[in-house]
């Protein structure tokens, strides 16, 4: 019966910490229109829930509040219960609602797949995550430094009820005489990073040395499996291909590359940042590309929410986020440069519409006066964005990406953006006349 309690808690705190915060913001964003499919709805509910827990808990503990099972438990429910609240009073006062509903049920039945398609699906994801257990099932104890170092931060949130200062200091030897120097700041760890695991272990009573952190990690990395095969379902919705390219992208993602280091050598390595990253990147090119292209602020606001939740959860990440959405600005640029101004008028309604306007000044508060992240300061932006201090950052050449990726799949990845790139300009071109 202990055993069965401890499981029941533990599967309670994963609903609570992964996916319900995140359902119900949801439930507001969709409280005049039916936005998401259920597919899309189950699959990103998981990254903002990320998020919004990651800002609960720094908010309530800049408030003076331990972190504690009570505290958590309480602070979700709060969270929910304010979600369900508001949403309950838009349903209320406005009368448009089922018509509404009504009107965008084609767009979202476009989305559901044939039974071959739904049978192909589910043999892709059980072959996914039946390879990644196989292969953590012998590494379930940690195959790198990564995962120990950030449960010791995450077990310290725990024990202590307060947010850790990442820093170190250094012991200085002069003329025969120790010191020890002045606390530098740890561009390393940010608090994205531990405040789920913390959160999860305080709530289900998890002990940090067993299987739980990794278990987590998996989620996460099934997760972000998913939120990249949602995204190519929006992105190739109109295309000749339709369904079928999605499905093709899920099983080179999957079964094809179950075990490679962005996958499960990630998980047991216990590499949690840029597995995060992995998850909440794709959800927030998601939102601005149905933000732009259905023209619609409440998918800028989530977007932005998004990548606020990157910038909190690794730096890496949320270089590479910039470096995306930047490449993805100059392609549309070129493929667009006629009708340019016309495009950069709507998107100046959409991106500066009252919604986006107010979670943006609310994350600058928050940046400003509640908590910023670790390595917006000057020692530490140089040790993350400056010159690479260990060779696994210094890149690869073409030579090696080849000798890395394996030649096939580097042939597959080159093809596949040319075929992109040209079925968009198409697409465009016919558009524009």
């Amino acid at each position: 019966m202990e055993f069965i309690a401890q499981q029941l808690f533990f599967y309670f705190a994963i609903a609570l910490v992964l996916f319900l915060p995140g359902w119900f913001l949801l439930n507001l964003i969709e409280a005049r229109k039916k936005y998401f499919s259920i597919l899309e709805k189950f699959v990103i509910s998981a990254g903002l829930s990320i998020v919004s827990v990651n800002f609960l808990l720094i908010i309530i503990s800049k408030l003076g509040i331990l972190i504690n099972k009570t505290s958590v438990i309480f602070s979700i429910f709060s969270f929910i219960l304010i979600l369900q609240l508001i949403i309950h009073i838009i349903k209320k006062s406005c009368d448009t609602y089922p018509r509404s509903v009504k009107s965008v049920t084609e767009e979202i039945n476009a989305l559901k797949f044939s039974k071959n398609q739904t049978i192909l699906i589910v043999l892709i994801l059980f072959l996914t995550v039946f390879i990644k257990t196989a292969y953590l099932s012998n590494t379930i104890f940690p195959t790198s430094t990564d995962l120990g170092h950030h449960m010791y931060w995450s077990k310290l949130i725990a024990e202590t009820g307060e947010l850790p200062a990442y820093a170190k200091q250094e012991i200085i030897s002069a003329d025969g005489n120790y010191s020890v120097s002045r606390p530098e700041p740890i561009a390393d760890f940010i608090i994205g990073e531990h405040l789920i695991f913390s959160a999860v272990a305080l709530i289900s009573g998890a002990g940090f040395i067993s299987s739980f952190p990794s278990l987590i990690l998996l989620l996460v990395n099934i997760f972000s499996l998913l939120a990249f095969f949602v995204l190519a379902l929006r992105f190739f919705a109109g295309s000749p291909g339709g369904k079928n390219i999605p499905i093709l992208a899920l099983f080179l993602l999957g079964p094809l590359y179950a075990i490679s280091s962005p996958q499960a050598k990630f998980v047991s390595g216990g590499v949690i940042g840029n597995l995060l990253g992995n998850l909440l990147i794709p959800l927030v090119l998601y939102f601005f590309y149905r933000a732009l292209t259905e023209k619609n602020s409440n998918f800028a606001l989530l977007g932005v929410l998004c990548s606020a939740g990157v910038f909190y959860a690794h730096h890496l990440s949320a270089l590479i986020l910039l470096f995306a959405l930047l490449f993805s600005l100059v392609i549309f640029s070129l493929l667009n440069f006629r009708n340019l101004l016309v495009h950069m008028k709507s998107w100046a309604g959409i991106l500066f519409s009252k919604q986006v306007v107010g979670i943006i000044l609310f994350l600058a508060f928050f940046a400003l006066f509640v908590h910023l992240p670790e390595y917006f300061e000057k020692s530490a932006v140089d040790t993350a964005i400056g010159a690479p201090s260990k060779s696994t950052r210094l890149g690869l050449t073409f030579a090696q990406l080849k000798f890395s990726a394996g030649e096939p799949r580097l042939a597959l990845a080159l093809a596949g953006i040319i075929v992109v790139l040209a079925s968009r300009a198409r697409t465009f071109y016919r558009s524009a006349f």
